[in-house]
């Protein structure tokens, strides 16, 4: 649902959404995604909005049902897509099974984050917390490598009898598989990202932003 209370009351101030948006610390397309209803912003964002048009979070944001909503949507979603990922770790590494036996749920985990990657890319949204720099990049891509080098190395260890040496050249291998993988995506997607935003940019903005 449009959060036309929050359009109405920057109409009120005579501000528009590129005013707005610089007093909370985002871009103009995020604040025409948020009266659109289209983005469900983070509290921190809600707050950030309050504050920039002198009202409160209850006066915006907590009074339309929708938000309860889209927070039940947006925990559903996180529980399945990590859940996901923990079922996998938890077949493969305490169940022993082969990964053609969790097949299913990879294909699953794997079409879940393609289409929050692309549906985020489409409307222009990077992260709530992390902006796309090098340093985010290398500091996820290192870590991601780190979890699945760990998950190598004790599964080769317990599948080759104790062996440190077979271990440990395994967990090499996707360490930096891994980190080659991860940075390369999160760097490719932070193109495609800045390349959206320049495009959302061009695009005609909304007739009554500059009220």
């Amino acid at each position: 649902m449009r959060n036309l209370k929050m359009k109405f009351r920057r109409i009120e101030l005579e501000m528009s959404q590129t005013d707005l948006a610089k007093k909370a610390g985002v871009t103009r397309q995020t604040i025409g995604l948020i009266e659109a209803g289209e983005f469900n912003p983070s509290i921190k964002l809600c707050i950030d909005i309050c504050r920039a048009l002198g009202v409160t979070l209850n006066d915006l944001f907590w009074e339309e049902p929708e938000n309860d909503l889209l927070k039940i949507e947006h925990v559903g979603c996180w529980l399945a897509f990590w859940g996901l990922l923990a079922s996998i770790f938890v077949q493969l590494y305490f169940m022993d099974n082969s990964f053609d036996q969790v097949a299913g749920e990879w294909i699953l985990f794997m079409v879940l984050a393609l289409y929050l990657t692309i549906a985020c890319m489409r409307k222009g949204i990077w992260s709530r917390n992390y902006r796309p720099e090098p340093g985010v990049s290398l500091f996820f891509s290192a870590a991601g490598a780190a979890a699945v080098a760990a998950f190598s190395f004790l599964t080769i260890y317990r599948r080759s009898g104790g062996s440190v040496k077979v271990s440990s050249s395994a967990a090499l291998m996707g360490f930096i598989f891994t980190f080659i993988l991860i940075f390369a995506t999160l760097s490719v997607s932070a193109a495609a990202y800045r390349k959206r935003q320049e495009q959302l940019d061009r695009e005609p903005s909304d007739p009554e932003e500059d009220l």
